[in-house]
């Protein structure tokens, strides 16, 4: 809180010049903000987009599951048929 009312004291008795002088300050303040957020925005897409695009492999190695999965009961289904059929005879 000291740092607060330091500051406030500083630009409210400060003259013109000072207050030119500060803008500079400030905008380097404010400057390594914007990068810090601008980084880790960067950061957060980064990881959005490898997970993204590990979901989306992932959904085509289940894709591909399922569907071997569906030929083996089809084969199976119809080479269990063949054997039902020969024990009626």
């Amino acid at each position: 809180m000291e740092r607060y009312e330091a500051a406030r004291r500083r630009w409210s008795e400060c003259s013109r010049e000072e207050w030119e002088r500060g803008a500079d300050e400030l905008i380097g303040r404010v400057s390594k903000v914007f990068d810090f957020v601008k980084d880790h925005v960067k950061r957060q897409v980064s990881v959005y987009t490898s997970l993204h695009t590990q979901v989306n492999d992932q959904k085509k190695i289940c894709e591909g599951r399922t569907q071997t999965l569906d030929n083996a009961r089809i084969e199976m289904v119809a080479k269990t048929g063949i054997v039902v059929d020969a024990d009626s005879i």
